[in-house]
């Protein structure tokens, strides 16, 4: 497993899966496993530092196709260290990522938060059923859904219908409260 650690965020079925290994930078949550692995979790941005870090200690150097996925991850995961979850160590891991990949970390992420976060080719569907996760506290299904964009206004003309879909939702799967998070990530607001 890989970025997650809890039953509801994995795959159908991981009840009947052989679980060898988890690498995350999650909390330790309510995976269960038949017998001993390797869990490697710590208090990163992003869990393509932990794997970049397993590369270099390993005395092995990422290809620059690896280290270009790594950091375009690592970009991702803490919206170019603007995410509260970034860590000096994703910070440096990231810097030797970029020169292995031969990218300008600025550039190379504005061009790919512009191209990954229009919202003109998605559907209301997309958008709230893409980056979604189910959380139980108490008695109550919460369901929180976040969309990243560069540009917030694209989402005023589905407002309703997005509003419609995420009743939907929670009535279907008998959960409390849907919140979907609009993330406008170079303006820092939500």
């Amino acid at each position: 497993m890989v970025d997650h650690n809890e039953r509801n965020q994995s795959v159908d079925d991981i009840d009947y899966a052989d679980i060898i290994e988890i690498i995350d930078h999650h909390r330790v949550a309510n995976v269960v496993t038949n017998q001993p692995l390797f869990f490697r979790a710590e208090p990163v941005g992003s869990t393509s530092t932990i794997i970049a870090k397993m590369f270099f200690e390993s005395g092995i150097r990422p290809t620059k196709e690896i280290a270009g996925l790594l950091s375009a991850a690592i970009i991702s995961d803490t919206l170019l260290f603007r995410s509260p979850t970034t860590t000096e160590t994703d910070k440096r891991v990231l810097n030797r990522l970029t020169k292995i990949a031969d990218i300008n970390p600025e550039e190379f992420a504005m061009k790919m938060f512009r191209a990954g976060t229009s919202l003109k080719n998605k559907s209301p569907e997309d958008l709230i059923d893409g980056d979604v996760k189910a959380f139980t506290i108490g008695d109550d299904k919460i369901r929180v859904g976040q969309v990243m964009t560069m540009n917030p206004e694209e989402l005023d003309p589905i407002k309703d219908k997005l509003t419609k879909l995420m009743e939907e939702r929670i009535n279907a799967k008998g959960e409390n409260t849907f919140v979907l998070v609009l993330t406008d990530i170079f303006n820092q607001k939500i």
